[in-house]
Order: structure tokens, then sequence, then C-alpha cells
């Protein structure tokens, strides 16, 4: 079984790229190219300053930091002979999706303190004229006509479902990870980087 999965995930990011990169035809390159240098650019510093708001956040709201300590040793940390035993390298997704609160209050850091904070937009032909759109996703996450009347407060709970779920919010009005066409390629895999550094910070 362990041969089969090493066999399985013996590849990283870029061959995957490559293996679908006929899909593409004439423009398979250049897709290549810019799918690439858009997940080193964008994913290196924002990562790392989501991160940092993020236990900044946490550190200053004692409760939901004893709330993710808990979630993550009793769903991913399970007790044998009286201690934890500790284990990273085969979490997979299922497993990450069990941690609702941690999720929850990530979501919220990236709304509260997003790692790019306003963006511009502009066609590639004027039309009308030559215009240029700016989002501000900073002053966006505290609208009260959008996240309601305790927009300014730190509330993991914002993201959890009646039933105890991970609660999703549509990306245009959560768009720290963009929306539509122009959404981030590395959404996915940014939160299972985050998850997994909390993980290894909280126990």
């Amino acid at each position: 079984m362990v041969e089969d999965r090493d066999e399985a995930f013996d590849h990283d990011l870029l061959t995957a790229y490559m293996m679908k990169n006929d899909v593409f035809g004439d423009s398979a390159d250049k897709f290549l190219r810019d799918s690439i240098l858009n997940l080193v650019f964008a994913g290196r510093d924002t990562t790392s300053a989501a991160l940092t708001w993020f236990f900044w956040l946490v550190a200053t709201n004692p409760s939901v930091e004893n709330k993710i300590q808990e979630e993550i040793i009793t769903k991913l940390h399970p007790k044998e002979d009286n201690r934890f035993v500790l284990r990273f390298s085969n979490i997979n997704d299922q497993e990450m999706e069990k941690l609702v609160c941690l999720h929850g209050a990530l979501c919220e850091s990236l709304l509260l303190f997003p790692p790019v904070h306003i963006q511009h937009k502009a066609s590639l032909q004027p039309d009308i004229a030559n215009t240029r759109m700016l989002l501000g996703f900073y002053a966006m996450g505290r609208m009260e006509t959008i996240w309601g009347k305790d927009c300014m407060k730190f509330k993991p709970e914002r993201w959890i479902t009646d039933q105890a779920g991970i609660k999703r919010e549509p990306s245009y009005k959560f768009i720290t990870f963009n929306a539509g066409p122009r959404s981030c390629l590395g959404k996915d895999m940014t939160y299972i980087q985050m998850k997994t550094n909390c993980n290894c910070n909280y126990i």
C-alpha cells in the first residue's frame, strides 16, 4: 500500500501541469509559463502575510486559540498511551476538512487583512474611455452592508454553519482570492499550506 501511495504522488505541481500541457494546444507553453509564474510570485509573500495576521489575531483572542488547539488535537492527533500522536505527512484533504474552527479563523483573518488589500482592473482595449477600476478588498471586508454590523470583529464562527460545517461564501462576496475567471489558481493549495503550518505551531 505504501508503494502504491508513493507512486501516485511521485510528481510535483509543475509535472502535473506539464502532463496536461497538450490540452491547451498552441498556447500550451505560454499557459504553463504564466501559471507557474503566478503560483511562484503570488503564492509566496501573500501566504506569509496571511499567516502573520492570522497568528496575531488568534494570539489576541485566546478563546479562539483554545478552540483551534483543541480541534487539532481531538480530530487529527488522538491520544495513545497518554501521549499525543503527531502526524503531519499523511494528513489528507478529508482530514483538513474536519478543522472547521481553524478554517473559519483563517477565512476571517483573510477577510479582515487580505494579503492583497487593493487591486486594479483595466480592459485590454479602451471602449468609451481608458478607465481603470480599483477594488478595495480591505475596505470590502469591513463593510457593514456586506458582512453585517459585526464586520469589524474577529468572528471565526461567521464561517461555520448551524450543522458545524464549513460555510462557503460566494467569491464575489469574499473576494480575497479574486473571482470568476481571475480566481487565484493556488487557493486550495494556500489553505492546505496554512492549515499544515498551524498544525505544526499549535501542537
